[in-house]
């Protein structure tokens, strides 16, 4: 599968997407209560991979 940058995404750096370290770079929480996103707004997460915002605007 590509994406639209048309770079393939490494599969064994799969674990950073859900290191403490990109969780204290960007805080998914803090981000999804910057954007105010509210209980029933429609939100599209194009390129969502593991979920990483989707699951906690869920």
């Amino acid at each position: 599968m590509r994406t639209l940058t048309g770079k393939k995404f490494n599969l064994d750096k799969a674990h950073k997407l859900v290191s403490e370290e990109r969780k204290a770079l960007l805080p998914p929480d803090k981000i999804i209560e910057y954007l105010e996103v509210e209980a029933n707004d429609v939100v599209a997460d194009l390129g969502a991979g593991n979920g990483y915002f989707t699951i906690p605007i869920c």
